[in-house]
């Protein structure tokens, strides 16, 4: 047994695939201390990190810090500006940087989307608390060298709940499939009504399942993030307090506690295949104006498996707020969460989940993870 790492036998690597693992083996950073013993008595045994899918053969309980030792990595951009020190990932560490201002904020987004290389695109995510991977300090000091070492958490949810996506999508895609034929009853033409159908059966749609289903609170195998500064500034300065007696209906208000600062993550996705911007993709002919498009949401669709924690690879920078931004100026929350009467997805979800009586079990639970955003303190 290795301490936060899981045996994956020769079985399991048939479906690599399934597991979302490393298409390679035991990589480790050239900052690292790792034992030189090329003597494997156990070559054939396998061990996989749970967060990232990284295989390793068992020589890797006699190392220390094998995604790199975070004062030996040599200083990258930003790094000057970590004035709260370094988070980790594999084969990365992430500046941490203090902010106090929006004005700050936006010069700091900007700095770091003009130095992205080509092809890549920066994505935010805000958030009023950050979290960290259950990890021992055995297994810090494995993967980066320190027991303290600090990992960003960004697994999804519905590795968060136990929820096996796979089994669930099936019957989710056909239901989002009959809103939307419903939402577009009475005003369909007929090359309205063909463009319809060749999105159902376009790969694009699979993924934009996924996406819908993250964006109204379902669980999914992926983040929902947005290119918006401001959005993501707003979900990292606000809380939504569930109703008691209401399920799925949560009331905001700005944060007010402090306890804990707000992080926003700036990350740098490589291609457009890791992620899915809702504008872009989606047919502006059949729907329009609804929750992810008001949010100019990006679905990160990575983490799944034994990989669960993909998305916070993409991190290059965590921007921390400890009291309100003085000169931010919020969205309003009708605009980013319109009502059942403006966005047809959520009249939908909102009608079946209170009354879905034909439906089979299984899609009733998903659906009762639905949520809605009341601004005054009464459901909506």
């Amino acid at each position: 047994m290795i301490d936060g790492f899981v045996r994956v036998g020769a079985e399991q690597l048939d479906h690599g695939a399934l597991l979302n693992l490393s298409a390679y083996r035991n990589e480790y950073s050239p900052h690292s201390h790792v034992d030189e013993a090329t003597n494997d008595p156990m070559e054939g045994e396998l061990w996989a990190d749970p967060y990232y899918g990284q295989l390793y053969s068992r020589w890797v309980e006699r190392a220390r810090g094998v995604y790199g030792i975070t004062d030996l990595m040599p200083s990258m951009s930003y790094d000057a500006a970590a004035d709260l020190g370094f988070l980790r990932g594999p084969f990365v560490r992430i500046p941490r940087v203090a902010m106090s201002s929006f004005a700050e904020v936006e010069a700091f987004v900007e700095t770091v989307r003009h130095g992205l290389s080509k092809g890549r695109s920066l994505l935010l995510r805000g958030q009023p608390k950050e979290y960290y991977l259950n990890r021992s300090p055995a297994a810090r000091s494995l993967l980066y060298g320190e027991e303290n070492a600090l990992e960003p958490s960004l697994t999804p949810s519905a590795f968060r709940r136990g929820l096996d996506v796979n089994a669930i999508m099936p019957a989710w895609g056909g239901f989002l499939q009959w809103i939307i034929d419903m939402a577009l009853s009475g005003r369909t033409t007929r090359d309205l009504d063909l463009l319809s159908q060749s999105w159902f059966t376009d790969y694009q749609f699979s993924r934009f399942a996924l996406g819908m289903a993250q964006h109204y609170g379902l669980p999914s195998s992926g983040l929902d993030v947005t290119d918006d500064l401001h959005t993501a500034l707003f979900f990292a300065l606000s809380e939504f307090k569930p109703f008691a007696e209401e399920s799925g209906r949560s009331a905001y208000a700005r944060k007010a506690g402090w306890d804990h600062p707000s992080v926003l993550y700036l990350l740098a996705l490589p291609s457009a295949a890791h992620t899915m911007n809702f504008n872009a993709t989606v047919p502006k002919d059949l729907f329009h104006d609804c929750r992810p498009q008001r949010q100019h949401a990006h679905f990160l669709h990575r983490g799944w498996g034994l990989n669960a924690n993909d998305c916070a690879r993409w991190i290059v920078a965590a921007l921390y707020v400890d009291a309100p931004l003085r000169d931010f100026d919020f969205p309003t929350v009708s605009n980013l969460f319109p009502g059942r009467a403006e966005d047809p997805f959520a009249d939908g979800l909102a009608a079946w989940r209170d009354d879905a009586g034909l439906l089979p079990k299984s899609l009733k639970n998903y659906l009762g993870h639905y949520y809605s955003v009341s601004t005054d303190g009464v459901a909506g």
